[in-house]
């Protein structure tokens, strides 16, 4: 079964690979996990809609765990960063 939400085609020009690789490699995961779930999610499908082969991918991170780890961290990052803004100056734990 070829469901484009789980195995993209494989991207062709490799010219718009981004520069930094493991920032587009955790951009993509969190969009594809959003799309399918943490249970359907795939490291094939991943590094198909990244452009990159599988052992590229395993380059930047040992596992698939570690991978939802550092999705994990970026989405708190994101979530501290605007939890800042709404808060501002006032907030009373800091």
């Amino acid at each position: 079964i070829n469901d484009n939400r789980l195995w993209p085609e494989r991207q062709s020009d490799m010219s718009n690979r981004p520069t930094n690789l493991r920032t587009a490699l955790i951009a993509e995961a969190t969009a594809l996990i959003e799309a399918v779930g943490h249970d359907a999610f795939n490291t094939r499908a991943l590094a198909a809609r990244v452009g990159v082969t599988q052992p590229a991918l395993y380059r930047h991170f040992e596992s698939r765990e570690a991978l939802f780890q550092a999705v994990m961290v970026e989405g708190f990052a994101e979530f501290d960063t605007f939890a800042e803004q709404v808060v501002g100056d006032d907030d009373p734990y800091g």
